[in-house]
């Protein structure tokens, strides 16, 4: 399977630096199942090297020596891991080629039909549907998605068929290193704004990404905005609308909502396709289930294809996750979202499931610099929860003056301000404590963050149950 996917690497093994990230580890499996020798590094342990290690992948941790196996030919690095790292500049003094992981999946979409999701929200999920309708449809995909996928087994695989999957980001640019054939822009908002300047900037980054289409190619826009408009100039390929009780070219309409499914009628071009039914909650993931469909039919789907896979699928790790049966019917849910547009909808998403239980927001703020720059948004987009927790900020690319000028007490600050009643806790096992002697029967926790609050939704699961969901996977 895949063989001949890795040859232009030359013999020998690759060394994946940062291989606990979720598209790290998945590369890894991937180059496994494409026959290549691996090796890796990160600073700690995590569940995802844990897996790797009883694969058979050697892996060590600190990131502070360069040991490279002797036939090593390539060394790929997270784009987390900085040129400073003591492995890449060993690598670089030993003549080794370095790469960014992109440019890996860059070069596996020059050998297959590359299926691109890119947006500031919804590529997870949205490229696991789509996974998973060309894999109910028959056509074998390949797939690297930011996050495990209960429904496909991992989150990434090499196979035989034409297509691969990608989830596409736009920080660090880094999407500008794929070619893809077919693309999905979710969405564009504020986001990532340590890197970039403002929306105008994000919006050319996206720009310069759709640019990289085939005029035999197809962009599928999933919302209609001033941002998602101006791509339209940037591409010679075929451009495709998602609209919501509108006109686009893929129209979602006769949307009707239960506590355990949501249920949507779509059309394509003005011709009624059928009724599709998801067992995932909220209006922004039926969005989703479109924007899956229409670019899966594009790469060679059937539409009953795409309402069987939408109708069996059942969410991305992380993503609205349930963590497996509690006692006094408490409900503990863990979630990636960080960003306020993302927090909102989540929360939204809980009270269509649960509309009548009370709902508890247990939320990490990740990145100093997002809660200072994203503030008056963040202040505004907890309105959903019934309970509000903050846990400290976890830090990820911030320098010690983005740690010095705001904390969680400013964003609880912020949020009470905007009539929001807040309680922020010193630690994650402060956040325990709280949820533990004050959460009552029905509840519902809503554990929400991109960094290591997920540790918080094992253990409340574990403290409210005995049968629990990995939450990192």
């Amino acid at each position: 399977m895949g063989t001949g996917m890795f040859d232009s690497f030359g013999e020998g093994s690759v060394h994946l630096a940062g291989i606990g990230g979720a598209a790290m580890s998945g590369l890894a499996r991937m180059l496994v199942q494409g026959g290549r020798r691996v090796t890796g590094s990160d600073l700690y342990p995590s569940p995802a090297t844990r897996d790797l290690e009883k694969s058979g992948i050697k892996i060590k941790y600190g990131q502070q020596s360069a040991e490279f196996d002797t036939d090593a030919v390539l060394i790929v690095r997270s784009p987390a891991v900085p040129d400073s790292n003591p492995e890449i500049a060993a690598a670089r003094k030993m003549g080794l080629p370095v790469i960014k992981f992109p440019q890996v999946l860059g070069m596996m979409m020059r050998q297959k039909t590359g299926v691109a999701v890119s947006g500031a929200h919804g590529k997870t999920t949205c490229s696991s549907m789509t996974a998973v309708i060309l894999k109910t449809a028959g056509l074998k995909p390949s797939w690297m998605i930011g996050g495990g996928v209960p429904d496909l087994g991992a989150c990434a695989n090499l196979d035989d068929g034409s297509h691969i999957v990608v989830e596409a980001c736009e920080y660090d640019r880094s999407f500008l290193d794929l070619r893809p054939t077919i693309a999905l822009v979710t969405n564009i908002d504020e986001d990532h704004l340590d890197y970039y300047k403002d929306i105008d900037e994000i919006t050319q980054a996206f720009k310069d990404f759709v640019s990289l289409l085939p005029g035999d190619g197809l962009l599928v826009l999933g919302e209609e905005s001033d941002y998602t408009g101006r791509l339209r100039e940037a591409t010679q390929a075929d451009i495709e609308t998602v609209t919501l009780n509108g006109s686009g070219d893929w129209n979602i309409s006769e949307t009707t909502f239960a506590p355990q499914w949501s249920k949507f009628n779509l059309s394509h071009h003005g011709v009624h396709i059928g009724c599709f039914q998801i067992h995932i909650p909220g209006i922004h993931n039926v969005r989703n289930a479109a924007c899956a469909a229409a670019i899966a039919f594009r790469a060679g789907a059937t539409i009953d294809a795409a309402r069987d896979g939408l109708a069996g699928f059942h969410g991305a790790a992380r993503r609205f996750q349930v963590m497996g049966k509690c006692r006094d019917d408490v409900c503990v849910i863990n979630d990636y979202a960080h960003h306020p547009r993302e927090i909102s909808a989540t929360l939204s998403a809980a009270r269509q499931r649960f509309p009548d239980r009370r709902i508890w927001c247990i939320f990490q703020p990740h990145q100093h610099s997002r809660t200072r720059l994203l503030m008056d948004r963040f202040a505004k987009c907890f309105t959903g929860a019934d309970k509000l927790v903050l846990a400290p900020i976890f830090a990820a690319r911030d320098s010690e003056q983005d740690r010095e000028e705001v904390s969680s007490k400013s964003l609880a600050d912020a949020v009470e301000a905007s009539g929001q009643t807040v309680r922020v806790a010193r630690s994650l096992d402060e956040v325990v404590s709280v949820a533990s002697n004050e959460v009552g029967k029905g509840d519902v926790i809503m554990v929400m963050g991109a960094g290591d609050i997920w540790r918080v939704a094992e253990t409340l699961a574990s403290v409210f149950g005995d049968s629990i969901v990995k939450a990192a996977g």
